[in-house]
């Protein structure tokens, strides 16, 4: 008998670019920064590089799957693994903006790779003005 994926589970391809994934990584990272922060306002942090249908399969699961399972927990008075739907509406106005960069502080930063037509390699520095992809 097959058992049922959980709903916090989805699979995209990506890349990972300068993790923090600790709060002393964080604070170690900006001790070398040319502009360092205040150690109160480092916080753990990544970026996922990926490209547009990998974007719109992790989308498309946040939307249909997974937040309403954690405002169905929330709902039902779960602390863990749940959100409000005033949470979840934040979050998918960013989302769907589409203008990512605009608020570093959000809990959603995704930066887009796309392939430049003229490379082999993934291309960020044009960020997308270059080619027809968005």
């Amino acid at each position: 008998m097959p058992t049922e994926k959980s709903p916090k589970i989805v699979t995209i391809y990506g890349r990972l670019s300068f993790p923090n994934f600790s709060y002393q990584q964080a604070v170690t990272r900006n001790l070398k920064s040319k502009f360092p922060k205040d150690p109160a306002d480092v916080t753990p942090d990544f970026n996922l590089l990926v490209e547009q249908p990998q974007l719109d399969k992790l989308v498309t699961h946040l939307r249909d799957v997974y937040f309403p399972f954690v405002v169905q927990r929330k709902t039902a008075g779960e602390e863990k693994d749940a959100l409000t739907q005033a949470e979840v509406d934040r979050i998918f106005k960013i989302i769907d903006s589409g203008d990512f960069d605009a608020q570093p502080r959000e809990p959603v930063r995704v930066a887009l790779f796309h392939r430049h037509p003229h490379a082999a390699f993934p291309c960020c520095r044009c960020r997308a003005r270059c080619c027809a992809s968005p």
